[in-house]
């Protein structure tokens, strides 16, 4: 590959890459003022401080495009590490997201390991002032292990010329990523979350598994290949992947059916005011509908439930019943009741059902005190409501 054709084709796959991540921010934005979901603020987030890195990374390829070779291997260059360290601390965030919405808290483990990782990268960064040997081409192996200085040097060298602690770090995320992505996945019934599941693990795969082998593989080809495809499989190459991993994030939280990852199983939302009539319900799982007849049934059992609670017990603040696998969660109103059916009750349902509650007040509330039998249609744009706070499309 020659010098000015490795210098076209780096420019060629910034801007793209740039391009392309605009543009998933202006459809992030877009859905999130329509469904105020915490994960796609997330992503937000996440993919400003991806253009930050990156375009501190193309603004000074620009500037040393003549000789992209000469300015990679610059052992001084602190572009080398942006790339890494991004990758170290969005899979980090994202490891601790996923064990969040899994359990609904985060893992004390996980959130120990990223700290570690975050203070070994910033050691790294630095190890050639430290340890100024660590440069040197006439440090040999065997003088290292004579004492505890020479061991511990010889282990910082290893760590340092294997670019310690990134690579270890975003493998291990990968690695626990995908596993808890694939449980997610046996958990959920409807086919367009489970596309959905698959477009997040490839994601993952292509935005940190592929530029990790790439990077790694081409420590190994060094030697053997010209320096020109060198750098291009090294700091290149990782970026047309990232781009293809961006592709795979707007397929699963912009342009997908549901406005989420939801892996919780929600199978009913149902209103029912305080005299028992049913006002209006949502079926999550169409295929598991009760019926017509059976959601007035329920939503009277429910109701008399609570009445006995409110004897028994003196309380009207019965928050969630459970029963075999699934739970009921409940949220009063003045005027009506809202509860749902799922299997297990977290903090975004929680959330998404005090929204709801919020929101269907607000919309219908006086009407709903007052009203002896539902019209017809009178309630269909609750729907919207629904949209809104559960993130259902």
């Amino acid at each position: 590959m020659a010098l000015s054709t490795l210098s076209l084709v780096g420019f060629c796959i910034f801007s793209l890459e740039m391009g392309v991540s605009l543009f998933l921010i202006y459809s992030l934005m877009a859905r999130w003022r329509k469904t105020r979901i915490p994960v796609i603020g997330i992503l937000i987030g996440l993919y400003v401080v991806f253009i930050v890195f990156v375009g501190f990374e193309f603004f000074f390829y620009i500037v040393n495009m003549d000789n992209p070779v000469q300015f990679y291997r610059n052992e001084g260059n602190v572009v080398t590490y942006l790339f890494p360290l991004f990758g170290g601390i969005s899979s980090g965030i994202f490891l601790l997201f996923i064990e969040f919405f899994r359990k609904d808290r985060v893992s004390p483990i996980h959130a120990s390991i990223y700290g570690i990782f975050l203070g070994a990268f910033l050691l790294n960064m630095i190890y050639p002032v430290l340890f100024p040997e660590i440069m040197s081409d006439e440090l040999i192996f065997i003088q290292n292990i004579e004492d505890l200085y020479g061991v511990i040097l010889t282990l910082l060298i290893v760590l340092y010329t294997t670019n310690f602690p990134a690579a270890y770090f975003v493998g291990y995320v990968i690695i626990i990523a995908l596993f808890s992505l694939q449980k997610i996945k046996n958990q959920i019934t409807l086919r367009e979350q489970k596309v959905q599941a698959v477009m997040l693990q490839l994601s993952i795969i292509f935005f940190y598994a592929i530029p990790l082998l790439v990077v790694v593989g081409a420590r190994f080809l060094e030697k053997i290949i010209n320096p020109e495809f060198h750098i291009f499989l090294q700091h290149l190459a990782p970026h047309i992947s990232v781009i293809v991993g961006s592709w795979l994030i707007y397929r699963a939280y912009v342009s997908a059916p549901l406005g989420m990852l939801q892996f919780h199983r929600l199978k009913k939302l149902m209103v029912i005011n305080k005299s028992g009539l049913l006002l209006y319900s949502y079926d999550f799982v169409p295929g598991e509908s009760l019926g017509s007849d059976r959601d007035l049934l329920f939503s009277g059992g429910v109701l008399a439930v609570l009445n006995l609670f409110t004897e028994m017990i003196e309380t009207t603040d019965v928050k969630m019943i459970q029963f075999q696998e699934e739970i009921i969660m409940l949220s009063n109103n003045e005027n009506f009741i809202t509860f749902i059916i799922a299997d297990h009750a977290s903090r975004f349902l929680w959330s998404a059902l005090a929204a709801f509650t919020r929101f269907f007040n607000l919309k219908y509330g006086s009407e709903a005190e007052e009203l002896t039998v539902v019209p017809k249609h009178v309630f269909e744009g609750a729907f919207e409501l629904v949209k809104m706070a559960f993130g259902r499309e």
